[in-house]
């Protein structure tokens, strides 16, 4: 195998200039694909951390049976009411992959602001337990910081409510205003509360800038006449296997005697699945069009060789080299051209990260209210993935002028011009 790969080399090195161009046109094309499979692969966890830690919605959520069809006609019915939640709460604070497990109350309602009033959502959180769902956030979102102002206090008798920054600029909130709460209550009754914007926060999603109000659970359960919650949330650890621990907690619910259902964080944000599936259309495009590119380099390559060399594929067939021996010579030379394209990409690609990496480049992705740093993620699987599929794309490419160059007869070879 040596020889063949000295030969290989030896008549790559005959025309020095057109291997170059050929490897360079490989190494661009698998730092290409490998650009995009690395932001792509960031985008994939920005869209993860800004929901499950950023906005504090973690991992897992458990609703009653039902609620996520029916709840928004009849949300009272669907209530987890105090001493299930509490049996609830527990069972999931026992369960080893669970990392927080905390209850909130979403409801709508009005807010009033001197002589205007308008439509509000509103979720009742616990501060505490969504800060530190925060803090387990990876890379850039646990720096970053969504609110101004004060932090909510989840003290029984709090006040403090967290308006989005559209809603304060709509009634023109100031900090320390104090605004009246009204919804009703799950009786049906409607029900007001005295309240203070102490923050202003981004929301998550556009259409709520004008609407989202953050307030303490104990806050939203008086307002809403409870003592219980329409949702428990799950931080995972980070080794938890999100399915097996949903399959896993939803049994043991079961078991406990609570209807309930269990939804990961991907149900409840189907935008990420189109997102996902939108990316990779775009990176199987780009990765088809880069193997076109290697492919149709390296048959050129090739292609000339065989023109350039009849005379000496004649003198090798008439020395006793066989058929095959031709093929496996060009093959050989198709998998030093690949591998060495490879080698360089390679290089070329985590280059590109580094530079991307101290430079820092920021902009604002559709899922985050704020300027974040772009960065690539390097994964050694997809390198080595894209590396394989490169060098056998080029050795199949090869084929067709290798096989032409075999069936050369030894006369015709001999007396090419």
């Amino acid at each position: 195998m040596n020889t063949w790969l000295q030969l290989g080399f030896r008549n790559l090195l005959k025309n020095r200039r057109r291997s170059f161009f050929t490897i360079c046109a490989v190494a661009l094309g698998f730092a290409a694909i490998n650009l995009m499979a690395g932001f792509m692969l960031y985008v994939f966890r920005g869209l993860e951390d800004s929901y499950v830690h950023a906005f504090g919605n973690g991992h897992l959520a458990i609703f009653q049976e039902g609620f996520r069809r029916e709840g928004a006609l009849n949300p009272g019915q669907y209530l987890i009411e105090d001493e299930e939640l509490e049996d609830i709460l527990a069972i999931c604070s026992q369960a080893q992959p669970v990392a927080l497990s905390t209850p909130q109350l979403h409801l709508t309602g009005l807010l009033n602001y001197g002589n205007s009033n308008t439509i509000i959502l509103a979720q009742g959180i616990v501060p505490e337990d969504v800060r530190q769902i925060r803090s387990a956030a990876d890379g850039f979102v646990r720096k970053l910081t969504f609110h101004e102002g004060a932090l909510l206090s989840g003290t029984k008798g709090a006040t403090g409510i967290s308006a989005a920054h559209g809603l304060a600029e709509l009634l023109g909130l100031e900090m320390d205003a104090d605004v009246v709460l009204m919804a009703n209550t799950k009786d049906g009754y409607m029900n007001a509360l005295d309240a203070t914007v102490v923050q202003r926060q981004d929301a998550p999603l556009e259409l709520l800038d004008q609407l989202l109000v953050t307030l303490p659970l104990g806050l939203a359960r008086e307002l809403y006449g409870t003592q219980g919650a329409d949702r428990v949330l799950l931080l995972l650890k980070p080794e938890a296997d999100m399915e097996a621990v949903r399959a896993q907690m939803l049994a043991a619910l079961k078991d406990a005697g609570h209807n309930v259902e269990i939804a990961t964080w991907q149900e409840l944000r189907p935008s990420y699945g189109r997102i996902q599936g939108m990316f990779l259309v775009l990176f199987s495009f780009i990765f088809v069009i880069m193997a076109l590119v290697v492919g149709l380099a390296v048959v050129n390559t090739i292609s000339m060789s065989v023109i350039e060399r009849t005379r000496e594929i004649g003198t090798l067939r008439a020395l006793g080299l066989r058929r095959s021996g031709v093929l496996r010579l060009f093959m050989v030379e198709s998998l030093l051209l690949s591998s060495a394209g490879a080698f360089v990409g390679g290089a070329l690609h985590l280059v590109i990260c580094a530079i991307i990496q101290i430079l820092r480049p920021q902009w604002t992705p559709p899922n985050i209210p704020k300027e974040v740093p772009w960065e690539i993620t390097i994964a050694p699987h997809y390198m080595l993935t894209t590396g394989i599929i490169i060098i056998v794309v080029a050795m199949i490419a090869t084929m067709l002028p290798a096989r032409k160059a075999s069936r050369i007869k030894i006369i015709d070879a001999l007396g090419h011009v």
